[in-house]
């Protein structure tokens, strides 16, 4: 029972009150805590080989990817991810692999390291670089949502690149595009422009079109997108033509290509969005954004801890650690399962999305077998009567 109260992530109060249901009695706390001694080490162990051998695949795949035998390093993805909502006392820093997905280290930072919660993963990333450095593991790309004390330390070593979440810094491109699209009578051609009212959702793609295709390179990021303004000005010449990873704008592939949106024909419209462009976050720090990196693998590890660790609850340390640790076990056994099917409709809150949701097949959990098998030849050692 206890076995299975732990590997599901059920909180202890919802333990006690299915087994009060079900009339089968409770484990008492004294007996429990006995228990938890012993397992929470059993899952650790596994917890770090998973971890071991999730870093051995992610190099293996990290070579292979490379052409021409041009390995430069690994790529990570880290976020951290607090307890509670505010003044937080623990923190998980986890760093994923760029190939796999799969978790290839876990830093947990508490307020005895750190009071202040905002800067624990500061001393999460400071953690995780001495481990690699100590393991003589060579990072050559590092993304993360958009931290300045995380950008620093990243760009003072000499062999990484830095590189932020594309999704946070175009989420908000929409809602600010608005005081050029929209205003007062009183402010038209000053503030705002009718000509840039309907090209919102059209300059976000623009944006995320520019990193994919800028090569790596801030200059070629920055010419990407002041040629949004060419663009909409009806003007081709200088619109993406396409490579051999990415197909070319259709204003340059297909030949009865027609303008859906207003075409500029107001300096003044251009004026206002050229301003607007090169006031935006990836125009003004465009080498953050030159990998075009995409932390939602990440986000979705946290999201995925919510499972055994409730933003509402207050756990003790080998509480919050156990659960840590078989959060990352979970994580690495599933993350990027196979699915049956694609699930294709359209939403009315984003009617541009077209990828369609996946129905993955069910969750195998052999972890849980696998902790209890561990667990068990430590309480019964082989050779003992």
């Amino acid at each position: 029972m206890l076995h299975g109260s732990f590997t599901s992530g059920i909180l202890p109060t919802q333990y006690e009150k299915f087994c009060s249901a079900a009339d089968i009695g409770v484990v008492k706390d004294e007996d429990k805590n006995v228990v938890l001694e012993e397992y929470k080490v059993v899952v650790a162990e596994l917890a770090e080989t998973s971890m071991e051998d999730a870093l051995q695949e992610e190099i293996t795949g990290s070579v292979l990817a490379e052409e021409d035998d041009n390995f430069q390093g690994l790529k990570v993805l880290s976020d951290a991810r607090h307890c509670w909502r505010k003044n937080a006392y623990y923190s998980d820093v986890v760093f994923l692999g760029h190939i796999t997905h799969r978790a290839i280290h876990h830093e947990l930072v508490t307020k005895e390291d750190e009071p202040i919660s905002q800067n624990h993963e500061i001393i999460g990333t400071e953690r995780f670089y001495e481990w690699a450095d100590a393991k003589g593991l060579s990072i050559h790309l590092h993304g993360h949502d958009r931290n300045g004390s995380v950008n620093k330390i990243v760009k003072d070593r000499q062999y990484t690149d830095n590189g932020n979440d594309t999704w946070h810094a175009t989420k908000n491109l929409a809602r600010s595009f608005v005081k050029v699209a929209k205003g007062k009578p009183v402010n038209r051609g000053v503030t705002w422009h009718p000509e840039l009212s309907d090209k919102g959702a059209g300059i976000k793609t623009h944006y995320y079109w520019a990193m994919k295709t800028c090569d790596g390179d801030p200059d070629l990021l920055r010419f990407r997108l002041d040629n949004i303004v060419r663009h909409y000005q009806n003007d081709h010449r200088n619109c993406f033509a396409g490579n051999v990873r990415h197909p070319g704008a259709r204003c340059k592939t297909d030949p009865n290509y027609e303008p859906t949106r207003t075409t500029i024909r107001d300096p003044v419209a251009a004026q206002l969005l050229t301003r607007w462009i090169q006031k935006s976050t990836i125009y003004e720090w465009p080498l953050d954004y030159v990998n075009c990196v995409d932390t939602h693998y990440v986000e979705s590890f946290n999201n995925s801890l919510l499972q055994y660790h409730d933003k509402r609850i207050v756990f003790g340390n080998s509480q919050y650690t156990m659960r840590s640790h078989l959060a990352i076990l979970d994580w690495n056994e599933h993350v990027d399962r196979d699915y049956t099917s694609i699930i294709r409709r359209q939403s009315a809150k984003n009617p541009r999305a077209v990828e369609g949701h996946k129905v993955l097949k069910p969750k195998t959990n052999s972890f849980k077998s696998t902790i209890w098998d561990r667990f068990m030849a430590r309480i019964f050692p082989a050779g003992e009567d």
